[in-house]
């Protein structure tokens, strides 16, 4: 077993064995004039043996056992789920780094890498500069990268099988989400475990996979939990629910994209106000809590939007939505319920012929049950009701763009943002949980109504009777078992062949010191090697770049392409690539009247040493990215850095040692107002406001 397995398996057996020790403690309470140590004001049996040395006689406390018991039974529901969703992604748990998702996920997971860093240099992981001259790392928002769990999964697995053990995870919450949706809602245990099960199962969770987004999967899953905490804050009111909300929101706004953040944001949001306002449109008092909720939200997720809100005005990318792009509104639910896969690699019904971005598939009987809820749901619950329909309704609204294009003709100044969703096709997955919540509903209501039984007259003149409620029961059985049919193609990995080589050309293509190396463009593989292997890499693609920058020019060009074997730069080929060199393309070198000068360099993120000897004096240049946070040392002393696109600074004549380190202020207040915000979690959690007694008419007698 690898060192990851046997770090699940011990946290495994730590949280069970403190369960267990938990509930004996309360169940076994020793007799009131028997010593007891406690802990955290929890008996502890074993302690008190310790030090008494002597057994102490207790006693079952029968007042306990309803608490604990409605534990265990939470306990034993979300144990099928998690088993379930394991079970469905047991592929993804494999430790093999030649073992990978479709298309995207290998774009998304090069990300992932700067993480491995951490060990190695600590701060300097704040700066990535694996890609195109280097960038700081929260740049790119569409992988998880200030998600603190995404980021102990690659600490603990490294970036490829960590991002693969993320896509359990996902399955694994999308599940206990729904189950939450209906444990507010209060349902009945067989409809809680089968849209539970549906959920993690369904088309607009795995669909994703089919084209490795597992990032909008797992934003998708943390929302859903967001949505289903703000429910439950709205029925309940209480401080600590507001504190759960705020805390899972600041995480999902952490998750990844952007897509669903921006269907929370203008999809969910505004029909919040449903739950928020009462008969007179005035604001009822849970409004507060839901005030603090967005503060710790807003706070937690800091770490992330500061740094990016910085750097927002220095990046490019492809922006605008093409026709071929989006799907109608009026086409999208159909989706729900077609599972045909030729038909999503078309574009039959005004749809991009992406999979991946369009399925939705949950079948026919949560959609029908959604349907028939409208009609059982008693009127007083309606006001939820509304909530979930108004959701879909702006949910679909802006998957279809028709809020996107109307919000920007609206107020034009929003186009530099909305403008960057340019598949909002994505967002579409967020209504599946609304429409699998009001199906669990209106099962939860029909095994609830007065069903016949059928009697069977067998020998002897015995009779058997079948409730038919226990068919209702199969046919939610195979529901499930019909969309796992459809969708289970996308849970396979794809095991990267012999034939590629891409691992062996990586490691014979590294060059001495530090270079830039010019991939074969658009070739994940190649990519996922080589950054495996710490080279950096230059005019790889990537979803953004730079505004009005180039990246630096290579030192080694790697390409598919035929090569004129009598081409000056042409130096070999390995395999089937032809590589060419570009001596001249130092990474690091002092220019003296025109004559470059190489140095020699070491680079880990952020931290780039660099040692240089000159007869003359010149100008140092480090072809990475200048950009505010970096700072440069010669000899230990401080120096200015010259404004220039790379990183450069006066060179005196001799051998000297230049130390560049990227230490930005936005990554540390960032990350200090994350932890405000946990603390005013915390403060929040230990301050619930106390419910005023109401005084009696009589006053006190």
């Amino acid at each position: 077993m690898s060192l990851l397995g046997l770090f699940f398996v011990f946290i495994i057996i730590f949280l069970t064995t403190i369960f267990a020790l938990k509930i004996r403690g309360m169940l076994w309470q020793p007799v009131v004039s028997s010593p007891q140590v406690r802990i955290f004001g929890y008996y502890s049996h074993i302690l008190t043996r310790l030090k008494y040395r002597r057994n102490i006689q207790t006693e079952f406390q029968q007042s306990e056992w309803i608490k604990v018991r409605g534990w265990l039974a939470v306990a034993a529901e979300w144990a099928v789920i998690i088993l379930w969703a394991l079970w469905l992604g047991r592929n993804f748990l494999l430790n093999n780094t030649t073992q990978w998702l479709p298309v995207d996920w290998q774009l998304n997971v090069q990300s992932y890498f700067a993480w491995e860093r951490l060990s190695q240099c600590g701060a300097c992981v704040f700066w990535d500069g694996s890609f195109n001259g280097g960038a700081p790392l929260f740049t790119d928002i569409l992988a998880p990268m200030a998600h603190p769990f995404a980021i102990l999964l690659v600490l603990l697995a490294g970036a490829i099988n960590g991002s693969k053990l993320l896509a359990v995870s996902t399955l694994i919450l999308a599940g206990l989400a729904q189950w939450y949706w209906s444990k507010v809602l209060r349902l009945g245990l067989i409809p809680r475990i089968w849209s539970a099960c549906l959920a993690v199962v369904g088309g607009y969770l795995v669909g994703r996979f089919e084209g490795g987004l597992v990032e909008v999967a797992f934003s998708t899953a943390s929302f859903s939990l967001v949505v289903a905490a703000s429910l439950h804050l709205a029925e309940t009111g209480k401080r600590r629910v507001a504190v759960g909300l705020g805390v899972l929101a600041g995480l999902a706004f952490l998750s990844g994209q952007g897509y669903l953040q921006l269907g929370f944001l203008l999809g969910v949001c505004p029909a919040l106000l449903i739950l928020l306002l009462d008969k007179n449109f005035k604001f009822r008092p849970v409004w507060r809590e839901f005030a603090w909720a967005a503060g710790v939200a807003i706070l937690i997720s800091a770490v992330l939007w500061i740094p990016f809100f910085h750097i927002y005005s220095q990046i490019s990318k492809p922006t605008g939505i093409e026709p071929g792009d989006v799907q109608a509104m009026g086409y999208q639910p159909l989706n729900l319920v077609i599972n045909d896969y030729p038909f999503y690699q078309s574009e039959y019904l005004g749809k991009p012929p992406w999979p991946g971005m369009t399925v939705n598939y949950i079948g026919w009987i949560p959609v029908l049950l959604a349907l028939i809820s409208w009609r059982l749901i008693p009127r007083s619950k309606l006001r939820i009701v509304a909530f979930f329909w108004l959701s879909i309704i702006l949910i679909y609204g802006l998957s279809s763009a028709v809020t996107i294009r109307w919000l920007i003709n609206l107020i034009p100044a929003s186009e530099a943002i909305l403008s960057m969703a340019r598949f909002p096709s994505l967002i579409s997955g967020m209504a599946v949980p609304f429409i699998l919540a009001l199906a669990t509903w209106g099962l939860d209501l029909i095994l609830n109504l007065k069903w016949p039984k059928l009697t069977l007259n067998l020998s002897a003149g015995r009779t058997f009777n079948v409730n038919l409620t226990w068919l209702t029961v199969l046919l939610l059985i195979w529901s499930v078992r019909d969309v796992y049919n459809f969708v289970s193609p996308w849970l396979e990995v794809w095991t990267v062949p012999e034939d590629a080589k891409f691992y062996d050309i990586a490691s014979q293509i590294k060059p001495e010191g530090v270079q830039w190396v010019e991939p074969p463009y658009g070739d994940w593989g190649f990519h996922i090697a080589f950054l495996d292997n710490d080279i950096k890499l230059t005019n790889a693609y990537n979803h953004w770049t730079w505004r009005d920058r180039t990246p630096p020019p290579s030192f080694i060009h790697v390409t598919r392409d035929d090569v004129d074997t009598s081409d000056l730069h042409y130096s070999r080929r390995i395999e089937y690539v032809n590589v060419l060199s570009f001596p001249d393309n130092y990474y690091a070198y002092v220019e003296v009247d025109g004559t470059k000068i190489p140095c020699e360099a070491t680079a880990t993120g952020g931290n780039i040493d660099v040692t240089c000897q000159t007869d003359a004096p010149g100008q140092l240049m480090v072809m990475e990215n200048s950009w505010s946070g970096w700072n440069v040392r010669l000899d230990g002393r401080r120096v200015s850095l010259i404004e220039s696109p790379w990183l450069s600074t006066k060179a005196p004549a001799g051998e000297h040692v230049y130390k560049f380190r990227y230490r930005p202020w936005d990554m540390p207040l960032g990350a200090v107002l994350s932890l405000l915000g946990v603390g005013l979690a915390i403060w929040l959690w230990n301050n619930e406001p106390k419910k005023r007694k109401k005084k009696s008419k009589g006053g006190r007698k």
